[in-house]
């Protein structure tokens, strides 16, 4: 059995949010002049069904909810305006137009001038953003606020939401922004269609270490966990699923778990129960089945199986890289808090998992004993006290045979692929009217391009936008803090291309480099220079696949190039815009081809230099 070498990275909150088992909130908020504490559960916001996530929050003061006006208008596809000599904030939408004023309770609506509250807290800025209270707001816009206690959600829709089948309608998209030239565009939502899958039954089962929880579905995209404060509860979000049921209780006590509650809520069905310490979690699927294994024995630790496949730890510490062999992962982790014991797995790639506390030397043994080979990623964050590794299936390696190898055996490398989650980038639309999204495409170029990278040797570390739901993001300082704790010996991210106005007539691919003739030191010792290798990559591309060569440029104002520490390059592979490139970069040997062709160019360039 080869070894698999293991790529350790840097994580974010954005992508972190699948996976954390805390509630994320921000604690402290500035306003009226002074920061002030603020430990509440956080809530969740909802525009016609569909939940936004602000940098701020949503906060209540004074028995009110305020939240960011900027987001909330952009959701609902009308204009904002910001006067900062008076301190006012303007929102128009449809017909109506609202003016308000920080620390006012007099509002302009429609040229008239009307009162708040006064009991109710003014517009206020809060943590540099324009706070205001939603339902006055809302309701002189015409919109309709409602809440959810229990669920703490906020929901905004322009008709009073149907309770009839215990869910809300699909959301219409929020107004889109055009594609700039460079692929490099940043907020446009995703148009594509989210079909929901039913929850037909949900049982328990009591295990002689644990609760067993069964849900009876189609779906296959791991729930959202949090863990709520007073009381104690643990809580599974499953994103676009509804109950075939009405809602109701499972149990009242269980073995780890009492009062087990189910419910479907607009986008998403949820499953609750109180606890009175945060237990283990397995979460794995069979055939038309999610199960939930509720656990003792392990603390600060849970398990993903469905599509995320992460094993989650609850607390904040370093994991060594370790080394998988014989079918047995083993890793060190610089802590003994997590106890000696192990969770049984068995699904398609765990077998089992053990720790094992060695209090003398400070730390636990990892051992993931699995059933298929794995590649293993560890991903530790500096900003969140989580960290877990995640393992994708291992692809086969006669479908990505490089001819040609690094001459060096130091060579590491971050591929990013362009947009990603709820940022689909810029699209196309083929023939039979179907659109075709940037994200998707960018993905699996650079997926494949990996797989031939590390054919060729190399050490190569993707960012983690295979992991993002449809409701996050990975931004773009986040893709460059990666690289730059990383180190690598070039950082490439790879787009495709999309202009605004005749885009039938442009086509072809291009390479963008930091403007700077100097070769810049990589973290392999080797001296990289950006317009180089970018060269290189490109007559790679244009001699083999027949693209059209649009030269290589400068990209000194795009910032994952600009911010980088390391050399640093972006490839726009083709036009989503222009129904040729759209037809090849529909053609999966073609995505492979133009991977192929990408990792040519780097190792041609990288073997040059080494010599």
């Amino acid at each position: 059995m080869k070894k698999i070498s293991v790529y350790v990275g840097l994580l974010f909150i954005a992508f972190l949010l699948v996976f954390n088992m805390q509630v994320a909130f921000a604690d402290r908020y500035f306003y009226d002049n002074a920061w002030h504490e603020y430990n509440a559960p956080p809530i969740y916001l909802y525009v016609n069904g569909r939940e936004i996530t602000p940098d701020v929050p949503p906060i209540i003061i004074n028995d009110r909810t305020l939240v960011p006006i900027r987001f909330i208008t952009q959701a609902l596809g009308g204009e904002i305006t910001w006067d900062e000599s008076t301190y006012t904030v303007g929102v128009k939408l449809e017909k109506n137009t609202l003016v308000l004023k920080i620390d006012s309770h007099q509002a302009v609506l429609n040229g008239k001038t009307i009162e708040m509250n006064r009991q109710d807290p003014p517009p206020k800025i809060v943590n540099d953003r324009t706070m205001v209270p939603i339902r006055f707001v809302s309701e002189n816009l015409g919109y309709h606020v409602s809440f959810d206690d229990n669920l703490r959600q906020v929901h905004i829709n322009k008709e009073a939401p149907s309770q009839a089948d215990g869910g809300g309608q699909a959301s219409p998209t929020p107004k889109e922004e055009k594609p700039v030239e460079n692929g490099n565009d940043d907020g446009n939502e995703n148009e594509e269609k989210i079909e929901k899958a039913g929850i037909t039954k949900i049982e328990y089962e009591e295990l002689e270490y644990g609760d067993r929880i069964i849900i009876y579905t189609s779906l296959k995209q791991s729930p959202k966990v949090l863990k709520l404060k007073e009381p104690n509860r643990l809580v599974f979000d499953f994103p676009n699923a509804y109950l075939t049921f009405k809602n109701g209780t499972l149990i009242d006590e269980g073995l780890l778990v009492k009062n087990i509650r189910y419910a479907t809520h607009d986008t998403f069905s949820r499953i609750a129960m109180d606890v009175e310490d945060y237990p283990s979690y397995v979460i794995k699927s069979q055939k038309n089945k999610i199960i939930i294994d509720i656990l003792d024995g392990f603390s600060k630790i849970s398990y993903d199986g469905l599509s995320n496949k992460a094993l989650s730890f609850d607390g904040k510490f370093k994991v060594t890289a370790g080394e998988y062999e014989d079918g047995i992962y083993t890793a060190k982790i610089n802590s003994t808090s997590f106890g000696n014991g192990g969770i049984e797995i068995n699904d398609g790639y765990i077998e089992r998992i053990t720790l094992e506390s060695d209090r003398k030397n400070k730390e636990t043994t990892l051992k993931i004993y699995t059933k298929c080979e794995l590649f293993f990623d560890i991903c530790v964050s500096s900003t969140t006290e989580i960290a877990f590794f995640t393992a994708d299936e291992a692809f086969e390696d006669e479908e990505y045979i490089m001819e040609d190898k690094f001459i060096r055996n130091d060579i590491v490398i971050v591929l990013d692929p362009g947009h990603g989650g709820i940022d689909p980038g810029a699209s196309g639309v083929n023939p039979d009217g179907t659109k075709v999204y940037e994200k998707d495409i960018n993905l699996d170029i650079t997926q494949k391009t990996g797989k031939f990278l590390k054919d060729a040797g190399a050490e190569v570390i993707l960012t983690p936008v295979s992991k993002l739901s449809n409701k996050e993001k990975l931004e773009l300082p986040q893709r460059v803090e990666i690289s730059n704790n990383t180190a690598p010996t070039v950082f490439i991210s790879i787009h495709c291309n999309a202009v605004e106005k005749n885009g039938e007539s442009v086509s072809g691919t291009m390479v963008f480099y930091k403007p700077d003739s100097q070769s810049v030191e990589a973290g392999s010792g080797v001296f990289v220079n950006p317009k180089e290798i970018s060269q290189y990559i490109l007559d790679s591309i244009v001699e083999n696949t027949g693209l059209n060569d649009n030269k290589i440029r400068d990209g000194g104002t795009l910032y994952v190039i600009r911010n980088n520490n390391y050399p640093a390059v972006l490839i726009e592979c083709a036009f989503l815009t222009n129904p040729g490139d759209l037809e090849k970069l529909n053609d999966e040997d073609f995505r492979t081809l133009l991977a192929k062709s990408i990792a040519e160019g780097v190792i041609k360039y990288i073997n040059k230099i080494s010599d």
